[in-house]
């Protein structure tokens, strides 16, 4: 749940270093043969990205807020499906 909240200038100074990045790995990777899942590579690296950049731009201060789902889970649903990812590497 990378989500955030950030004045525009940040914004701006973090989008354009983030899709830098991701033009650059895009460039050389192909996805043709990947799962549906796996296609969702850019996704999971621009997660991982946020903190990248946040780390690198000790100027902007950040603070953790905790969320709350309001909708219901099914746990076990959701805990089948990670376990099926982490044996077989996609859902």
């Amino acid at each position: 749940f990378n989500m955030f909240i950030m004045k525009k200038k940040p914004l701006n100074e973090y989008c354009t270093w983030m899709y830098e990045v991701l033009a650059k790995v895009e460039a050389q990777t192909d996805i043709s043969t990947y799962s549906t899942y796996e296609q969702r590579v850019y996704g999971f690296l621009s997660e991982l990205l946020l903190d990248v950049w946040l780390e690198v731009h000790p100027e902007y201060k950040t603070k953790e807020v905790n969320y709350v789902f309001m909708e219901h889970t099914n746990w076990l649903k959701k805990g089948g499906k990670f376990l099926q990812r982490k044996i077989t590497g996609h859902a």
